[in-house]
């Protein structure tokens, strides 16, 4: 068997390629310099950092990855899964929480958004991948990470950012990115998707989730949070434009759907079946 080739031997593609939407006209970047979000994460790094431990020893399980990672170990325990908070673990982490909410630009609560605690073990590698969208960033606060510089750092397009404990930065997913940890130590961050700060307020409403055929969040189960009052709003508003949407498209034949969104939906299925060949 061929050795797994070190992340720094890659060559990675510098394009933006998300794999289910991307929308014309936000500005992209592979790493982005928002401090006032940085820095109210590393202001409250100790608090989160104890309520990851905390949840660590209770015994909840969290979900070993498997996909894109030739060679390690990587475990995610999901504080908010495809946009909704799980119920146990929030109970376990509550000012990790409160922290994530009253961040400056507001949570990815839609089927786009994620928010877990991330571990990749010593020799791990992730390898180069891109996210679903360029509506969100992705924030990182880095827990537990080598004390040594270099030894474990995450290749966004041509730029490379090392994990430094204590400290955050942001990027965007759409870009290629990978990980690896050289280190004997596992890294363990916490990770949250944030909306791009040039969608407009409120932000789940400027994504054409009738068009993509894709629900603004994952099914309900009995282990979510409720929504929040103004995440309710934002929900009614999305409802609205899809019920405006589909009296629009009623004479369009096919199940009432125009030519345009059987185009759209025929391009989302060309783009994730690229995205999974890639990978």
């Amino acid at each position: 068997m061929l050795p797994t080739p070190r992340l720094a031997e890659m060559q990675l593609d510098e394009d933006q390629h998300a794999s289910v939407y991307e929308m014309p006209g936000l500005r992209a970047r592979p790493v982005w310099d928002l401090p006032a979000l940085t820095q109210a994460l590393e202001a409250a790094h100790g608090v989160i950092r104890a309520e990851y431990e905390g949840l660590r020893a209770s015994g909840l399980q969290g979900e070993n990855v498997r996909q894109q990672v030739p060679k390690g170990r990587w475990n995610m325990f999901a504080l908010m899964e495809e946009g909704r908070w799980r119920r146990a673990a929030c109970a376990a982490c509550p000012a990790t929480v409160a922290v994530l909410r009253a961040l400056p630009l507001p949570i990815c609560t839609s089927t786009f958004g994620y928010v877990y605690f991330s571990e990749i073990g010593p020799g791990t590698i992730i390898a180069p991948h891109c996210g679903v969208t360029n509506t969100k960033l992705r924030v990182q606060l880095a827990l537990i990470a080598p004390e040594t510089r270099g030894q474990c750092v995450m290749r966004v397009a041509g730029e490379c950012v090392e994990y430094a404990a204590g400290r955050a930065f942001v990027f965007d997913d759409s870009f290629v990115h990978g990980v690896e940890n050289t280190s004997e130590a596992t890294r363990v961050v916490l990770l949250a998707d944030v909306w791009h700060p040039d969608l407009p307020h409120p932000p789940r409403t400027a994504v054409p989730w009738q068009q993509l055929g894709i629900p603004p969040f994952a099914p309900d189960d009995s282990d979510t949070e409720p929504l929040e009052e103004h995440e309710q709003e934002e929900m009614r508003l999305v409802e609205h434009e899809r019920g405006a949407e589909r009296r629009e498209g009623a004479g369009h034949g096919i199940e009432g759907e125009s030519l345009s969104v059987l185009w759209m939906r025929a391009a989302g299925l060309v783009m994730s079946l690229l995205s999974f060949v890639l990978k």
